[in-house]
């Protein structure tokens, strides 16, 4: 999976060129072996994601087995993000930035 992208709001920030999405009670497998690349500011490989919801059906989870590479290049950009998005914002708010 490749992907790329840019934000013309770097002031705000936001989430682009995210390779694998699972979000709002979403599920992901990825079974064999994996090559995630992806590019650009902000840019996240693996991105889970919720809202503020306390209903069970929000959690969302990424799964992968065997071997799961992961690549992403350009400013602010992580490998994988978890994060919460509160009330109506559409921000994340908590990145792991290290080694899963």
């Amino acid at each position: 999976i490749k992907t790329s992208g840019s934000v013309s709001d770097k002031e705000n920030g936001g989430i682009t060129a995210s390779a694998v999405v699972s979000e709002f009670g979403g599920t992901i497998f990825m079974n064999g072996d994996n090559s995630v690349e992806s590019g650009g500011a902000y840019s996240a490989g693996l991105l889970s994601q919720v809202n503020d919801s306390e209903k069970m059906v929000n959690n969302t989870r990424l799964e992968t087995t065997d071997k799961t590479n992961i690549v992403t290049s350009g400013e602010n950009a992580v490998g994988v993000l978890a994060c919460s998005s509160p009330g109506e914002s559409r921000t994340c708010v908590d990145a792991v930035d290290d080694e899963v």
